[in-house]
């Protein structure tokens, strides 16, 4: 008759504490551990290029748009250079104007301060020529 101590099952060996069970033990984790490395590097070299070409593409479109801002705020700055150098001439224009009148009204004042009669504009004359005296 036959003892069913002296059967050893394939995987007995494991069970009992034993350096090579250890061992056995040690191989499997790192099996293991290396199909969990191949895995996740699998999907992450799925997926990281689409995840840099995503954040290539939203860099891009915000590029793009400062891009077209700084091309809007040059044709705001030219457009008002051209009104402030429009502003600027109308200003000038004023300016001339105003010292054209007041050179004018000095002018009538002058002539409106001369006397009318001939005897006063030869006296005036006299002053002019000879001095206050």
């Amino acid at each position: 008759m036959l003892s069913t101590q002296h059967i050893v099952a394939p995987v007995d060996f494991m069970m009992t504490a034993s350096p090579a069970s250890a061992i056995a033990l040690a191989c499997f984790l790192a099996l293991f551990a290396l199909g969990v490395v191949l895995v996740a590097s699998s999907l992450t070299a799925r997926t990281l290029p689409s995840r840099v070409l995503r954040q290539v593409e939203e860099l891009a479109t915000i590029v793009s748009l400062m891009e077209q801002n700084a091309l809007d705020l040059r044709a705001q700055w030219a457009t008002t250079i051209e009104q402030l150098d429009a502003f600027e001439s109308a200003i000038e224009k004023k300016r001339r104007q105003t010292a054209a009148s007041a050179s004018r009204a000095e002018q009538a004042n002058s002539q409106a301060e001369q006397p009318t009669d001939p005897q006063s504009q030869l006296i005036a004359i006299r002053q002019r020529i000879y001095g206050n005296g």
